[in-house]
């Protein structure tokens, strides 16, 4: 097992869960509802399961390996991307750019540039 506040338990196990109990804790700290948990499976180093869980909005994301994500929540749908045949036509949106290096800020700057609306 590994996690954000507790390490890696076991480095040689071939299976390994990987936990973010609270993925968001400004958000959690302020009473804002956007944090969640986070849980992955790992094979060999390589995800098999990922879920994203916002427990007070009632979303549920669950990866697995091969499968179509399968999404749970409030006002339903299915999880993906609308079309979109150019860059200039996407959003993009980023938790915090604050979070990236140099290297990557610079490349967020160029691709927000190119992009129709940075949310």
């Amino acid at each position: 097992m590994q996690g954000e506040e507790f390490g890696l338990d076991r480095p040689e196990a071939s299976l390994r869960w990987v936990l973010d109990p609270i993925d968001g804790p400004r958000a959690f700290i302020t009473g804002r509802p956007v944090f969640g948990t986070l849980v992955a499976l790992l094979r060999d180093g390589v995800p098999v399961l990922g879920v994203i869980d916002q427990p007070i909005i009632g979303e549920r994301w669950v990866g697995l390996a091969g499968q179509q994500t399968q999404f749970r929540g409030p006002f339903g749908g299915r999880p993906g991307c609308r079309p979109c045949s150019r860059l200039a036509e996407a959003e993009l949106s980023c938790t915090s750019p604050e979070m990236l290096n140099a290297a990557e800020t610079a490349r967020w700057h160029r691709l927000a540039a190119a992009v129709r609306r940075v949310s």
